[in-house]
């Protein structure tokens, strides 16, 4: 009788490492939850986009399953496709690329995601860098011009919700520029035109006027009829799953919180130089404009809203911490805006993470919580 007492105590009272409580989730279960939130900005994606959009995905979502499977295999670990990890990052290269990429490009990019940027350090949750975008910042490395220079010409009329008209999208592909590359190649021609007609009197009107040639609407960077990646130009069905993915309790909402205010903050800041020319007093050049810019807009397009809440959130490349993130979701927005207005490249959030995801173990060492009861060193 008091040995099964003393067995009893033994079972209730085994200390364990941490954590101690437990929910009924695992891996599979947030991974597939990720996977039907970013369902319905794909599906927008393929409906403005066209069939081409639909064939990188399941070519990218295959060669990562495909990838996935033969890794296990070669370090005679578990095969676990079960868990959904590879099916989120196929899915997410998809997003970040054009529907126009080569096939052969999208399968370079998603076995370099899982190969090599998740396999070759181990494996889930132990990579460094988030693997679907490491993964196109290796073919933009690879295949710059591909990549860049040919887009779907989608345009808001065609694409009524009421009448779809994919073939015609399918047909219109050329060089046309996204909205944030218009509004690049806009300020870098103020700054070398030699058409003065075309500049305001002050770097204020000329910056006035740049704004507003831009057809793009806060209303279509929200729905999705915008050109840019498969997966990021429908910022409101992006937006609806991370929310989702915040009810959940899968995410933090601060670190989302803290990387778009800090991009709606440096994009109001951060000053544009652009040129100006004054008919009347015959001076001409280029000046700096502060305070002028249009937050809104820089948080609706690119892939601002989709690296926020579902890249930048990933469990194994953010900061442990919560002060950790917040200092983790700074970095992002102000390297994203600096990218952005400053660089040659006119989309910077997808580098602004990877440089983050870098600097993440420095982060967890300064932000790490104090031990309790410990005394600071003097």
């Amino acid at each position: 009788m008091a040995e099964n007492q003393n067995t009893k105590a033994e079972k209730l009272y085994t200390v364990t490492s941490s954590p101690h409580i437990h929910k009924k989730i695992n891996i599979p279960i947030i991974m597939w939850t990720v996977v039907l939130c970013l369902l319905p900005a794909g599906a927008m994606g393929v409906y403005t986009q066209g069939w081409k959009a639909l064939w990188v995905i399941l070519i990218s979502v295959a060669t990562a399953v495909i990838t996935e499977f033969i890794c296990q295999k070669i370090r005679g670990v578990k095969v676990t496709l079960y868990d959904g990890s590879a099916v989120v990052t196929g899915l997410l290269f998809a997003y970040v690329i054009s529907c126009e990429s080569y096939w052969y490009v999208v399968i370079l990019g998603s076995f370099f995601s899982i190969a090599v940027v998740k396999h070759a350090f181990g494996g889930l949750g132990l990579n460094i860098w988030n693997p679907a975008l490491a993964g196109r910042a290796f073919v933009m490395a690879s295949f710059s011009l591909i990549m860049t220079s040919v887009w779907p010409v989608v345009e808001p009329a065609s694409c009524s919700i009421n009448k779809p008209n994919i073939e015609k999208v399918e047909m219109q592909t050329t060089t046309s520029a996204t909205p944030l590359r218009s509004v690049k190649q806009a300020v870098t021609a103020s700054r070398e035109t030699h058409d003065k007609e075309s500049l305001g009197k002050t770097p204020e009107e000329t910056w006035n006027n740049i704004k507003k040639a831009q057809t793009v609407s806060y209303y279509d960077l929200a729905i999705g009829t915008v050109n840019g990646c498969i997966g990021e130009t429908s910022s409101l069905l992006l937006l609806l799953g991370g929310l989702v993915l915040i009810i959940r309790g899968y995410i933090r909402w601060q670190l989302p919180l803290t990387i778009i205010s800090t991009i709606a903050l440096c994009a109001w800041i951060f000053p544009v130089n652009v040129g100006f020319y004054n008919p009347q007093t015959g001076v001409q050049g280029v000046d700096l404009v502060w305070f002028a810019g249009d937050p809104l807009f820089h948080v609706l397009a690119g892939g601002c809203i989709l690296g926020t809440f579902f890249m930048a959130t990933d469990m194994v490349t953010s900061p442990m911490t919560l002060r950790g993130q917040i200092i983790f979701g700074i970095g992002i927005g102000v390297l994203t805006m600096i990218i952005r207005l400053y660089g040659g490249y006119p989309e910077g959030m997808s580098y602004a993470i990877l440089l983050m995801n870098t600097a993440v173990p420095v982060i967890d060492r300064y932000a790490k919580p104090k031990v309790f009861g410990a005394r600071q060193k003097c």
